[in-house]
């Protein structure tokens, strides 16, 4: 635009091209506010790929690839880099060369090239890969920002979101003070983009800047872009502040869980970003400070309004868990309690679940079972000691990191949590190797860390680093699922990276952790609890009476002449593997939205279209399906305890017709309603 003011009709041209290319690939000149780079210059070559090096169509974003006459040999002295970065032409003449320049960019209707940002600025946030300058491209064209930045932050560990920095236009003050009346600028750019973009690239944050801090060089220093001061989530329910002491607190547990700054009493739970792990830390932080509450009640009553008027009024699993219950040893015999080896300071029988884990593992010794390796290329300061230190730190309060399984010498097969326990820490030093050679030792290394445990020794987990440079070292945790679910896997890692950047950064030897109030063994006595339960056994007698199992067909694929046949049986309802897939953008959202207007999870819609599915090839309205849940206790501290608190559940639901969003409605219904009884186990339903 200044150029336009001050060049009285001079050409503005933008000439594209890395170094590697020695140095100018494309010419055009700049019309619009797009960012053209123009078209390929003569005897140059430009390609948009996709990540499997296919051609993309006009309009998709791509990896720019050029070749030509312009494109270098390769770096001097580095033939491992020259490979990665210069790869074969599979589009012109033989033999020939294109350069990865590792810029975004996609073809527009006359045949130029608009430039989108580095690939590196690709960004994955739960679960979608975003190319962050397809949003910037778009907030551009606003006519109140003159530039802006989007990028993903991580300012809680797990808690990954997009934040744009926009610079807005000036406008008179006039202008200004009506806008200040009018529509906050988060909700206006939100809506806006929202006519373009799916649900998923729209930022959560909107922060506005004088100007985008830049480097000496000019370009745009990210560094130093400020962290937001607040998550500000605007929703289109009028704001009502909370109007008594409960709904205050509750109102301040919301924010902190969800990471949202202000919450009104009647926003609902499941818009504002909650599910039931979620609900799981809303319960534990509520009884905390004297607010009863249990994870029906969060499905049930939706809103701070509801639930605390609500609070209060179910029976708390701190009761269930009497303190006798709660007694070392007070789970098992004296008679077994008389041969507790010396140094165990606890012992108590194995969960439902981990007693199936570990019966199929001994079934089939030669198979790794449950054995689950987990690897993470890291790139922060190496520091053995630390991560050992830290190691220790979190085996001294997770009771499940000092435990090992008798399966033999007691009436009953038990749990023993040792005092004392050495975690062992494995450390490989590969940096004297290729980055080729290090991935095949790797490889190597961890078709050999699939060994299987011996449940009588103690840890059932282990580490090892591989340091791969001086800056980056592979960390690899392998432990067996009877001990460590999902949700465990991610908590221990926060917490062990969390506890390892604070001792390199502070050089302290140790860290003062306080013990958590909940244990592992509390899951289990609730299981014992939910065993010994009239009401929860006659739950389950009467919701499957007279119920048959879902008979699904099966299409194993055979070879038959050298094509591929399908043959069709019927079997009995079982385990299914899952397969992922990924959802066009138009439906992904549509799910979304229907999940909104229906004020549940969007986990009730999959779980509704899933029964639909199930009726359509059975040919039966009355489904019969498994449901995994999560038993973790709703007690102080619950929500940071480590173990497996997983269990299937038979899942019943009658279709009997109606919309979708009723039969969204009955599904998170049928879930709502099992709640209080997921904790029988399913080997006795």
């Amino acid at each position: 635009e200044r150029w336009r003011k001050r060049s009285n009709g001079g050409k503005l041209i933008d000439a594209y091209g890395p170094t590697e290319f020695t140095v100018c690939a494309t010419l055009g000149e700049v019309r619009t506010e797009t960012v053209s780079i123009g078209k390929p210059i003569a005897n140059s070559e430009v390609y948009i790929l996709d990540e499997h090096m296919q051609l993309v169509p006009a309009g998709v974003i791509g990896e720019l690839y050029v070749g030509g006459a312009g494109i270098a040999r390769g770096y001097l002295n580095r033939p491992d880099l020259t490979a990665q970065k210069f790869v074969p032409n599979a589009f012109g003449s033989e033999g020939g060369r294109l350069y990865r320049t590792g810029d975004l960019g996609r073809w527009l209707a006359n045949g130029e090239i608009e430039f989108l940002g580095r690939i590196d600025h690709q960004v994955k946030v739960r679960g979608y890969r975003i190319e962050t300058g397809e949003i910037e491209a778009i907030l551009n064209k606003h006519p109140d920002i003159m530039t802006s930045l989007v990028i993903a932050r991580e300012d809680f560990p797990g808690e990954k979101q997009l934040v744009a920095y926009c610079v807005q236009r000036s406008i008179p003050l006039a202008d200004e003070l009506a806008a200040a009346q009018a529509t906050p600028f988060s909700a206006k750019f939100r809506t806006y983009l929202k006519e373009f973009l799916p649900d998923y690239m729209v930022p959560s944050l909107f922060v506005m800047l004088d100007a985008l801090p830049l480097t000496a060089s000019g370009k745009v220093d990210r560094r130093a872009l400020p962290a937001p001061d607040q998550v500000v989530l605007e929703t289109e329910r009028h704001f009502v502040a909370p109007r008594n002491a409960t709904e205050e607190l509750l109102a301040g547990i919301w924010s902190e869980v969800l990471r949202v700054a202000e919450v009104g009493i009647h926003d609902n739970f499941f818009e504002l970003g909650g599910d039931s792990i979620l609900s799981i830390q809303i319960i534990t932080r509520a009884n905390r400070v004297g607010l009863q509450l249990s994870t029906k009640q969060v499905f049930q009553y939706q809103t701070i309004a509801e639930l605390a008027a609500h609070a209060g009024t179910g029976e708390a699993e701190e009761a269930i868990l009497d303190a006798g219950m709660r007694e070392p040893f007070a789970m098992i015999s004296a008679e077994d309690r008389a041969r507790i080896p010396a140094g165990v300071e606890d012992a108590y029988p194995l969960a439902m679940m981990q007693a199936g884990m570990i019966f199929h593992s001994e079934f089939t010794p030669e198979a790794p079972l449950y054995h689950s390796i987990s690897t993470y290329n890291v790139r922060a300061p190496f520091d053995a000691e630390a991560l050992r230190q830290a190691i220790a730190d979190l085996a001294a309060i997770h009771e499940v990191m000092r435990t090992s399984v008798d399966l033999a010498n007691f009436s009953e097969p038990l749990q023993l949590v040792h005092r004392h326990v050495d975690v062992p820490v494995g450390v490989t030093d590969l940096r004297e190797l290729s980055e080729a050679e290090q991935d095949e030792a790797l490889t190597q290394w961890l078709d050999e860390e699939k060994r299987s445990f011996s449940w009588g020794e103690v840890p059932m987990v282990r580490f090892h680093l591989h340091r791969r440079t001086d800056e980056t070292f592979q960390f690899t945790f392998t432990a067996h699922h009877a001990i460590f679910d999902g949700w465990s896997d991610g908590l221990f890692l926060t917490e062990l990276f969390q506890l390892y950047l604070t001792l390199i950064k502070d050089q302290q030897k140790t860290v003062e952790l306080a013990p958590l109030a909940s244990r592992y063994r509390d899951f289990v006595a609730l299981e014992r609890a939910a065993l010994t339960s009239t009401e929860t056994r006659a739950y389950w007698h009467n919701l499957l009476s007279e119920s048959k199992p879902t008979r699904i067909p099966r299409w194993p694929q055979k070879q038959v002449n050298g094509e591929q046949s399908i043959e069709v049986e019927e079997v009995g309802s079982g385990v299914i593997n899952k397969t992922g897939m990924t959802l066009d953008e138009r439906v992904s959202q549509g799910l979304r939205q229907l999940a909104r207007r229906a004020g549940v999870p969007l986990k009730s819609v999959l779980l509704a279209a899933h029964l639909r599915v199930l009726s359509l090839i059975s040919g039966e309205r009355d489904i019969v399906t498994g449901l995994v849940s999560n038993g973790r206790p709703e007690t102080t501290d619950g929500e940071r305890v480590i173990g497996l608190f997983l269990n299937t559940l038979p899942f019943r639901v009658s279709l009997d017709g109606g919309t979708w969003e009723e039969l969204v409605a009955q599904t998170f219904h049928a879930e709502r309603e099992l709640l209080p009884y997921r904790r029988y186990p399913l080997s006795q339903i």
